[in-house]
């Protein structure tokens, strides 16, 4: 019973150890756009971000993730692909 646990052990280690950060997303890198796909805005650093597809994807406001979020993958290719286009937009209505 001992062996079988210390070969668990071993191979869990081993699987363990056989990951390193580099195989995992960072979450620090820098945006790969400087345009919000969903308001059209600047990305700014106090906007956020999220890794999707393995690229990080900046924002202009806190805002904008959940609604990223709840795109779908087309949608947010198509968003990337056209930054120019914009939902709506940060500034009061004109009167």
């Amino acid at each position: 019973m001992r062996m079988l646990i210390s070969a668990e052990l071993v191979v869990g280690l081993a699987l363990f150890v056989g990951c390193s950060q580099a195989d995992l997303p960072s979450t620090n890198a820098a945006p790969v756009n400087t345009v919000c796909p969903i308001m059209g805005h600047d990305v700014s650093e106090n906007g956020g971000s999220t890794i999707w597809n393995g690229q990080t994807i900046g924002f202009c406001c806190e805002g904008c993730l959940p609604k990223w979020d709840k795109l779908s993958d087309e949608d947010k290719a198509a968003k990337l692909a056209a930054p120019s286009q914009t939902d709506h937009n940060h500034s009061k209505p004109e009167s």
